[in-house]
């Protein structure tokens, strides 16, 4: 986000920061930004209290009951409705589930372009939860929490979840603890229920070290390997 405001304010346009950003970090593919509108991300908190900004969202010390976009009329770039639509294979996660996939999920025209696309819709779930936004939530809560943000008469629209079911090491679950993060619940029973197929196993990598503000840090993550071996024959299910 740093990134992208820094070459913004250097291009003088938002777009040109999206392509110069992908042309810097030699990115693969194409990024598509939501909108080209200049919106800001809110939540309604379980005492119904609002908050704007994605940073103060995480950082709240109550449950959010839901995230919106302000303002909430924008116009969704034409080329994310285009690349659902046309997709072989949709992935979405893992990630922050309010602050990172949801705002992604939250216009009409997204909800409708994946209800109308042929490709599969996989969610890949986070392998822990996290403090601020899904403290002791299951997997099935990740999915009922996307749900909860349909427009009104829109149906599911994810087909697939990933689910990691290989408990981490002792010394990482005692860790993340201290940081009020445990393993997400894979409820699968629950999962089946809501009418989703369920993809599970050990999709662990092993110790991975990022860089952050206060320097090292070791977490656990997914193997992308291993994602990639089991989701992409799916690509061509829901087209056969």
């Amino acid at each position: 986000n740093i990134f992208i405001a820094a070459l913004t304010r250097i291009t003088g346009s938002f777009e040109r920061a999206f392509e110069e950003s992908c042309r810097v970090l030699s990115t693969r593919g194409r990024v598509f930004p939501l909108t080209r509108k200049n919106v800001r991300l809110g939540a309604v908190l379980s005492d119904g209290s609002r908050i704007l900004g994605e940073a103060l969202i995480s950082k709240s010390s109550l449950p959010i009951r839901k995230i919106f976009i302000d303002p909430p009329d924008f116009d969704v770039t034409p080329e994310v409705v285009s690349a659902i639509v046309d997709a072989e294979l949709i992935v979405i996660g893992p990630g922050s589930l309010y602050t990172s996939i949801l705002p992604n999920l939250l216009p009409e025209k997204c909800q409708s372009a994946l209800l109308r696309t042929k490709a599969p819709v996989v969610y890949i779930c986070n392998v822990m939860t996290q403090a601020g936004e899904t403290v002791g939530f299951s997997a099935a809560d990740h999915v009922r929490t996307i749900y909860d943000h349909r427009r009104p008469g829109m149906r599911g629209f994810i087909d697939w979840i990933v689910l990691n079911t290989q408990s981490p090491p002792a010394d990482y679950i005692e860790k993340y603890r201290q940081e009020r993060a445990t393993p997400v619940k894979a409820d699968i029973d629950a999962l089946r229920q809501m009418g989703l197929r369920v993809m599970a196993g050990d999709f662990l990598k092993g110790d991975v070290v990022v860089e952050t503000a206060e320097g090292q840090k070791h977490v656990l993550r997914h193997d992308a390997e291993k994602l990639v071996r089991k989701i992409l024959p799916l690509r061509l299910e829901k087209q056969s």
